[in-house]
């Protein structure tokens, strides 16, 4: 582990274009009305058991719903 804190960041768009390609990419169209949420960031300690992880893990998925 880093040490660095996870920090969960959300975006979206309202009109956006999409590569083709293998790499997707989501570019908003001009005058699309774009939105950035930054949540508080997660500080997990360099030495940490798994034990102790998995309710760390927990908490940041249920973030993504």
């Amino acid at each position: 582990m880093s040490g660095a804190p996870i920090l969960p960041i959300s975006r979206t768009a309202a009109a956006t274009a999409c590569s083709l390609s293998g790499i997707v990419f989501i570019i908003p169209k001009p005058s699309a009305r774009i939105v950035i949420a930054v949540g508080e960031p997660c500080h997990i300690e360099r030495q940490i058991g798994m034990s102790e992880l998995e309710p760390m893990q927990q908490t940041l998925h249920a973030l993504e719903k």
